[in-house]
């Protein structure tokens, strides 16, 4: 394993390649974490309107109670997350 050695540009080096600063890696993680965080939130909004939009009746006809909307967007939400 080849030694670890930071250079004056601030890079760890390894094997006297550049290796990627860990600031970046940080960053790069919380940008992806940032857009999935808001991938789920457009789906529970979308789904929450989308039934909020319904008649009682309508809701009726398929089961769901107006109090249950919440419930079934976070479901829906939380679902789209884990398929990804």
């Amino acid at each position: 394993m080849a030694p670890h050695v930071m250079a004056n540009d601030g890079l760890i080096r390894t094997g006297g390649r550049p290796s990627t600063p860990a600031a970046l890696i940080w960053l790069e993680r919380m940008t992806q974490k940032l857009i999935a965080s808001w991938a789920w939130y457009d789906t529970y909004r979308h789904t929450a309107r989308e039934l909020s939009q319904l008649t009682n009746r309508e809701l009726d006809d398929i089961g769901i109670a107006r109090a249950d909307i919440p419930t079934i967007a976070l479901q829906a939400a939380n679902a789209a997350q884990d398929r990804q």
